[in-house]
Formats: C-alpha cells, structure tokens, sequence
C-alpha cells in the first residue's frame, strides 16, 4: 500500500493535471472508497494533500473527493476538520464547497459565511455556495433554523448593503413562507433592534395575508427606495 504522502501527490498531480478515459476516474474513486470503507487512512492522505500549497483547480478536485468523510462519519472528523481548518485557510476554502460537511454547520457558521458573502471585498462570489443553498433551504423547510442565523445575523455590523440583501433575501423568503409562525417575534424584534427594523423595511409582501402585511409595515422604522 503505498503511504498517505505519495497517494497526496498522484492525487494532487492529478487535479492538475487530469487524465484521459477510464484513468480519469481511477484516482477520485478510489479516495472516496477510501473515505467510506477506511475513513483514518483517508484522514492521513487529507493531512499530508493540505501540507502543499494548493492551486484553486486543486482544492475544487480535493472537494469532490472529501464528502464521504462528512456523509459518513460525521461525528468522527467534524471537530478533526474545523481544528484543521482554523490553522489552515486552504482547508477552510474547501470544506465550504461540501454539501455534506455544510448541512451538519450550525446557525452562527452560516451567518458568518453569508457576512464573508456580502463584504464589499468579496472576491468568489462565481463560485458554489453549498452553505447559501443550505440557509435558502431553511428558509422554507426548517424556519427555525433560518430564524436563528436571521437573528445571529444582525448581531454582527451592518452595511446598508447587508441590510438590504438580508431584507429582500432570506427574511422575506422566511416571511412568505412562514409569516403567521414568526410575526410576533418579528414586531417583537423590531421594536427592540433598530437594525432589524430598518431591514425589515426592504421586504416586499408576497404571499403575506393583508392583516400579516399590515402589521410589517407598522414594525419597519425605513422603507427602502
């Protein structure tokens, strides 16, 4: 069998470089076999691919390579992953585009993703964004979820450009589904956090009742043009 260090470096020479026919699967296959039927050695190989410095083709092959880890075992390498990623950009990068490491994140990591998001100076906006599809999700399935992050949100400074797009993003997606659940904590909101307030002043009615939209339009202290 051959060490974590050399399996690293065919699997990285690979992303780089991809091969033709049948070849082009052998690699990528064979990691993730290695992630679900023997998950520490599959660890091994990802300390040693994130020891280099890697390309951003790179780390998008790494991704696809990953998710069993996150599917599977879960409950073994989540802590294993944030500690790797706190100490390691290039790791962090990556576990942002899996699906299945991006579910299990809890409110807070979600919002800090959607700041990093509409920061002015964001620079990957082209790319994937499993965790926006996640809160997006939220919003219509899992509307206390999508509440908490709201909330975490607009504990954090806010642009008037991040008011804006949480006000006609994800609120008013979470309102048009869910406004009958979660009007009293809205006015109740509102009436405390100035912010909230003036966020809830981009959002449009929708599928709100008339007595529902009444009630938003008394809570919002601005109206956006």
């Amino acid at each position: 069998m051959k060490n974590a260090e050399q399996v690293a470096r065919r699997w990285l020479q690979h992303c780089e470089e991809p091969p033709e026919g049948i070849e082009l699967w052998k690699i990528p296959n064979w990691l993730r076999w290695k992630c679900k039927e023997v998950p520490e050695e599959a660890w091994g190989i990802v300390l040693e691919i994130y020891k280099q410095h890697l390309t951003v083709q790179q780390m998008d092959c790494v991704s696809r390579g990953l998710y069993p880890l996150f599917r599977e075992y879960s409950d073994l390498f989540m802590s294993r992953a944030n500690e790797l990623a706190a100490g390691n950009p290039q790791f962090a990068r990556t576990l942002i585009a899996i699906d299945e490491y991006v579910e299990k994140q809890s409110e807070e990591w979600i919002a800090q993703q959607w700041l990093t998001y509409f920061d002015e100076h964001y620079a990957d906006k082209g790319k994937n964004k499993p965790w926006l599809a996640v809160f997006g999700y939220r919003c219509w399935s899992e509307p206390e979820k999508a509440w908490r992050t709201i909330c975490a949100i607009i504990q954090h400074d806010m642009t008037e450009k991040r008011m804006l797009m949480l006000g006609v993003g994800k609120l008013e997606n979470l309102l048009a589904g869910h406004a009958p659940d979660f009007i009293e904590r809205v006015e109740q909101l509102a009436a405390t956090n100035a912010k909230f307030a003036k966020i809830l002043g981009a959002v449009w009615q929708r599928d709100m009742t008339e007595d529902i939209w009444q009630r938003i339009e008394k809570a919002r202290s601005w109206l956006w043009p």
